[in-house]
């Protein structure tokens, strides 16, 4: 996608509503069944720092990770923590200054009727 001028489209499924086996493109057996996925859309979130000494100094040198972050959405509310160093692109876009944009989609893949 390097020098493109359109942008990159990425698609997944989401299932809105339990869905009760068999249901063989899930995996799911006879009398087993799987809950709704919960979905949470990044629009814009921003990457903040518990170290109170990289927020002032606005340093390009990592934080102290142990404080750990958290995300704030375009109202200021926290919507997402790291008690620790967070996994990429979390880590990076606090690094770097960027918003986080996109969708992060929770699936349920336990076994519940049998």
């Amino acid at each position: 996608m390097a020098n493109s001028k359109d942008p990159e489209i990425i698609e997944t499924e989401v299932w809105e509503e339990r869905v009760d086996g068999p249901y063989e493109a899930r995996e799911i057996v006879a009398g087993d069944w799987r809950d709704a996925d919960y979905v949470v859309e990044m629009d814009g979130w921003t990457m903040v720092s518990n170290d109170l000494a990289f927020q002032e100094s606005h340093s390009k040198s990592a934080p102290d990770w142990s404080l750990g972050c958290y995300a704030v959405d375009s109202n200021n509310r926290t919507v997402l923590t790291f008690s620790g160093e967070p996994c990429t692109p979390f880590k990076e876009a606090l690094l770097e200054g960027r918003l986080l944009h996109g969708v992060m989609v929770a699936r349920d893949h336990q076994r519940h009727g049998l």
